[in-house]
């Protein structure tokens, strides 16, 4: 009996020594195949990246930017050395790594093979002018494989992390077996599972409240964001209302001058007519003919004349005015069109402009290059508030006084908007968070961070794009792109 009970004892002490030890093993076994995981899979991802880029560097380069070319043959040579890296192993991620393992060889054959079709394209599209007889082929080739290169790269990266999900499960299974053997080989573990159930339920009901709590803060930063979108529109409001006012008040001054100078001349006037009066029935009076002469040359009265037509019109033209920037006002706000109408992108740009004019013209002189558009199919107040952004900041890039261009255009099925200013331009870095929410340049109090970013969300909306050019001291050039016609859209 006391025989038995050492052998069953024994094996209750040895059954979970060889699971823990077999746990180490796995757990070993695990760490060994899953060591460059993160490394391949992240390989595996620049490519993609890259694969993006080469097409992009190959547009540009096709349209004439041969300043792209340079970056094309980096894109290239950095394409082409992960490719070697991932094939034969090497350093790369700042560690020495093995070959790709065996399994995702065929994803990686598959990349290989469209590399290998577009690189002799790549290569002569690198090293020709765009306007040669050999590159719009060699940039077909490309613009046809090179998606199937990204999905290739991407394949990759997908095959990869399920192999590292399915490395991770085959562990969880093992562990799962080892624990299984652990609580056969001792019935003193009832009690720790017990225990560890009873730890799990609070640490449920823990995770139940912090998931709670989390959606609470979810809705409150939600609120928060309503609220920060509206003070940005409200924030518009107020500067189109200093603005109108300001441009309001220039021509409303030169009218009640004038008004004065009218009323004055109108004295003059009403003194002559009073002194014609007197003399009608002294005509043959020398004297009080020269009395009538003198006074007309006293108050100049041909010039008075014209004075008073240039008086009249002046005014008028103040009136004009004030009735054409209230007319801009709506043009620009169009409260009565919030749903998608075809509009004239050139008569929005021309509202915008005359309602920021009081923060531009201080700054910077308005280029127009406007080419033919035609109307376009869209939220046009919407399309105003983009435009609006990107003048007011090109307004605020300039540090004493330069220029801002406006370009427009079409390219196949879309129409373009340019907006480029001389100001103190953006390094690469800034250049990838502007259309973030609540970034921001500008100083404490001079801006949300949400122009751009309400302006991609737009922009988006309309199923078009916006990029954006700069360089340090060089200036910035914001491009503007969307449908001439909206897929699945009524409009007007």
């Amino acid at each position: 009996m006391k025989s038995a009970v050492k052998k069953r004892l024994g094996l209750v002490l040895m059954l979970p020594t060889l699971c823990i030890l077999l746990a180490l093993g796995s757990f070993h076994w695990f760490l060994a195949e899953t060591r460059n995981d993160n490394a391949f899979i992240n390989i595996a991802g620049l490519q993609h990246k890259l694969a993006r880029e080469l097409m992009t560097f190959t547009h540009m380069v096709h349209i004439g930017q041969e300043e792209d070319k340079e970056e094309l043959m980096k894109a290239m040579a950095a394409f082409e050395e992960n490719l070697g890296v991932l094939e034969r192993g090497g350093r790369a991620m700042a560690r020495l790594l093995p070959p790709l393992p065996a399994e995702l060889m065929d994803e990686l054959a598959a990349m290989k093979k469209v590399w290998v079709e577009i690189k002799p394209a790549l290569a002569a599209i690198a090293g020709h002018p765009a306007a040669s007889a050999e590159a719009p082929s060699a940039y077909e080739l490309v613009a046809r494989e090179a998606p199937g290169l990204a999905d290739a790269a991407y394949a990759l990266m997908l095959a990869h992390e399920d192999r590292s999900d399915r490395l991770r499960d085959r562990m969880l299974y093992m562990l799962m077996v080892v624990a299984l053997l652990i609580f056969v080989s001792a019935m003193a573990s009832i009690w720790v599972i017990r225990r560890y159930s009873e730890e799990q339920r609070m640490a449920e009901a823990k995770l139940r409240r912090e998931k709670e709590e989390q959606e609470a803060l979810v809705r409150r930063l939600k609120d928060a964001q309503s609220q920060l979108l509206q003070s940005e529109k409200l924030a518009s409001i107020g500067q189109l209302a200093a603005g109108v006012a300001h441009e309001i008040n220039n021509p409303v001054g030169y009218i009640s001058s004038n008004i004065g100078s009218l009323k004055h001349s109108l004295g003059d006037l009403l003194r002559l007519i009073d002194c014609y009066e007197g003399a009608e029935d002294k005509l043959d009076d020398a004297q009080a003919l020269a009395a009538v002469r003198a006074l007309k040359q006293e108050i100049d009265l041909d010039f008075l004349k014209e004075d008073l037509h240039s008086l009249v019109s002046e005014s008028e033209e103040g009136v004009s005015r004030v009735r054409q920037i209230v007319q801009d006002l709506k043009d620009f706000s169009h409260l009565d069109e919030a749903e998608w109408h075809w509009a004239d992108l050139h008569k929005g740009l021309n509202s915008t402009l005359n309602i920021v004019n009081n923060e531009i013209k201080y700054k910077a002189e308005v280029v127009k290059e406007y080419g033919d558009l035609p109307q376009v199919e869209c939220i046009i107040s919407q399309l105003n508030q983009v435009f609006m952004n990107l003048l007011v900041n090109a307004a605020h890039a300039i540090e004493e006084r330069g220029l801002i261009t406006i370009r427009t255009g079409t390219e196949g099925k879309n129409a373009w908007v340019e907006i480029e200013d001389t100001g103190k331009g953006m390094d690469a870095e800034t250049q990838k968070r502007i259309f973030d929410p609540f970034f921001t340049t500008k100083g404490v109090g001079e801006g949300t961070g949400l122009g751009l970013s309400l302006s991609y969300g737009i922009i988006q909306k309309h199923g078009g794009s916006i990029s954006v050019e700069s360089e340090p001291g060089r200036g910035t050039i914001f491009r503007v792109c969307i449908p001439i016609e909206q897929a699945g859209q009524k409009a007007a």
